[in-house]
């Protein structure tokens, strides 16, 4: 088994609150780490009101360094946390699956499942150059 972003480092998530984040945040926050994921990991704005931490969602082989799968294994990851996720926004907070792109995408595709169901959690994709 290989995590997908140790391999690939792909994919973020990033929590957005109106006020500082906690310890108490945090300690909801960290049911959401994926494997190897620890505080040093974690990466807060000056003022506390963001952080991010890495993606980290186990896969098999090759497969961690292909976009499509990777998105697609983050968000069965996320679904299998919609009780966390939902707790998040109960205080609050807004979560944001950031995926960091190193080079022009040229293929990409999406199912419309994996799109209703970051829908449903209320989580933003978004991509940024990496």
């Amino acid at each position: 088994m290989s995590t997908v972003s140790r391999s690939a480092d792909i994919a973020e998530l990033i929590l957005i609150s109106d006020s500082p984040i906690d310890e108490g945040l945090m300690r909801v926050v960290r049911q959401l780490w994926g494997e190897g994921t620890t505080d040093a990991d974690v990466v807060f704005d000056f003022n506390r009101r963001w952080c991010k931490w890495p993606c980290r969602v186990p896969c098999e082989g090759d497969q961690s360094r292909r976009l499509t799968f990777h998105i697609y294994s983050c968000v069965g990851f996320l679904v299998q946390r919609r009780q966390i996720i939902d707790r998040i926004h109960q205080l609050g907070c807004n979560l944001e699956l950031c995926v960091n792109l190193s080079r022009p995408l040229e293929e990409f595709s999406l199912a419309a499942s994996a799109m209703k169901q970051l829908s449903d959690l209320r989580i933003q994709l978004s991509f940024h150059p990496h």
